[in-house]
């Protein structure tokens, strides 16, 4: 019953080896019905990129890291992510990153 894997598969995807990613209307559906049901109306798929993007540069990543990452050219995210985070905001990401550690 066992599937082989391409080497470097998607994680989310509906063709058993991983090698079709989904597509993103059905992605962008998947969300929006998570959202709903969480009761967060305000929280959209952008900001959660956003904050990945951020999050990221904030622990020491690379501004191509985290673009690639994102799917972003780097160019495109010099234009809508700093790259040092000012130490005000270091408490909140540090805040943020122990309420991940904790599962929250």
């Amino acid at each position: 019953m066992g599937h082989e894997l391409i080497e470097d598969p998607f994680v989310f995807s509906d063709v058993l080896d991983g090698s079709q990613p989904w597509r993103s209307t059905a992605v962008a559906r998947y969300f929006g019905r998570l959202r709903d049901r969480a009761d967060l109306p305000h929280l959209s798929f952008q900001s959660l990129r956003r904050f990945m993007e951020t999050y990221g540069q904030s622990l020491g990543f690379s501004l191509a890291q985290v673009a690639m990452r994102a799917g972003h050219d780097q160019a495109v995210a010099a234009r809508h992510y700093i790259g040092d985070i000012p130490d005000s905001d270091r408490s909140l990401a540090e805040a943020i990153s122990k309420l991940l550690d904790h599962g929250l």
